[in-house]
């Protein structure tokens, strides 16, 4: 079955259309505010009868484009806690984030039987933690790259507003360098220890290449895992669509392609 995936993300949305769970378009990133015309022509001119919404931007966003795709015959389901996601995930918390939810199902569709971190670098960095038997047992949030810069910049009087883009190094010559080194390394220390933590745990450890079996792993997304530069390398793996991929993984199960 071709469906349209939609990740409304806190700044922007991404689509895509999957056959079942193989992605088969290029991913096309829209302005909230051409979500709904952009998502319509993509049904009408590739005749796609059903869409899924993973959404945690303002629940307008996600309304607005429900309504529109239901109006124009196109079947709709947002992903939820309450989606019918694999049983060996355990329970899921009601409040749970569609974003990190289709995420850990990604992780755990695409690695099974290892030992899973996923770290997703947007808005906010979370941590989602998944046994080697596939279940969720929890994660963390922490404020992302972009609401750290704004933070230091907002909430005081004279401080400027930096981005990423001012890193020249890891010690700053004036405020503005001083900031961007400060905030990206940061970044970049909280993470690597949240990694170092996890592979010194308890349970296997190491990976050769591209196994994805009984190890330790860490997948990386979101738009900011691109300025991680982080030493243990052969067992990381960039998955920058991994919402869109696990929301493709639910929406076979909830339009019927899906069969246990």
């Amino acid at each position: 079955m071709r469906t349209l995936i939609v990740d409304i993300g806190n700044t922007r949305a991404k689509i895509a259309i999957y056959a079942d769970v193989v992605r088969e378009s290029q991913i096309v990133a829209v302005d909230y505010t051409d979500l709904d015309s952009e998502a319509l022509r993509l049904c009408a001119e590739q005749g796609i009868g059903a869409c899924m919404i993973s959404s945690v931007g303002n629940p307008s966003i996600a309304d607005s484009l429900e309504s529109a795709l239901s109006i124009a015959g196109v079947r709709v389901a947002r992903l939820t806690p309450q989606s019918p996601v694999p049983s060996y995930l355990g329970p899921i918390h009601a409040q749970l984030g569609a974003d990190r939810l289709a995420a850990v199902v990604a992780a755990v569709t695409e690695f099974p039987g290892s030992e899973i971190m996923v770290v997703d670098a947007g808005t906010a960095v979370t941590y989602e933690y998944i046994s080697s038997e596939g279940r969720y047992y929890g994660g963390n949030i922490s404020p992302g790259l972009t609401t750290r810069f704004r933070s230091l910049h907002e909430f005081t009087s004279l401080l400027p507003m930096v981005s990423a883009e001012d890193y020249a190094g890891p010690v700053g010559f004036s405020t503005k360098s001083a900031i961007a080194a400060g905030v990206l390394d940061g970044f970049r220390y909280e993470i690597a220890g949240a990694i170092d933590a996890f592979m010194a745990g308890n349970g296997e450890n190491g990976c050769d290449g591209e196994e994805k079996s009984q190890k330790k792993i860490v997948i990386l997304t979101g738009g900011d895992h691109k300025y991680l530069v982080l030493k243990v390398k052969s067992c990381i793996f960039a998955r920058p669509n991994l919402v869109l991929d696990g929301a493709a993984v639910v929406a076979t199960r909830v339009f019927g392609t899906h069969f246990d």
